[in-house]
């Protein structure tokens, strides 16, 4: 039996995953920015529980909050021309990318921001489970039973 075809769809399986992560961490990265953008008092008043900040304080949240958003975006993005590029074609490299892209953002996530108790697993865990799903997938889309005695 043909292992190409299960391969090829393992892969684009794993392409389909990373095109998810990819176009939530965009549509999240514009939401954050156009808000960073416009009035970040209530988010920042969100995140401190009603604690008034100084207008320089607001000032320098914000725009770290809107380098954040713009991270979130690019990453998104080429996550996506990554998935375009290379993952639909199981090619090798495009595989590795995107799993050394997500999971270096997903690691940071998961370090900074729910080990630090500012974001609750809750709101975290699609992105990490997406990246599980797509490392599962990757891996079938790799695997290759060597003959018996080669």
């Amino acid at each position: 039996m043909n292992q190409e075809p299960k391969r090829l769809i393992a892969a684009r399986i794993a392409a389909l995953l990373f095109l998810i992560w990819g176009l939530l961490h965009v549509a999240g990265g514009l939401t954050m920015l156009l808000a960073a953008n416009t009035s970040v008092d209530a988010y920042l008043q969100l995140l401190s529980d009603g604690a008034e900040a100084s207008g320089i304080e607001n000032v320098a949240i914000g725009k770290v909050f809107a380098f954040h958003a713009f991270n979130l975006l690019w990453m998104g993005a080429l996550c996506i021309w990554i998935v375009w590029r290379f993952n639909w074609r199981n090619r090798p490299e495009g595989l590795w990318l995107n799993l050394m892209l997500i999971g270096l953002a997903d690691a940071g996530l998961l370090l900074f921001m729910v080990g630090s108790g500012v974001m609750p697993i809750a709101n975290a865990w699609l992105g990490p489970a997406l990246l599980l799903l797509a490392l599962g997938a990757v891996l079938v889309s790799r695997w290759r039973k060597e003959p018996v005695g080669a």
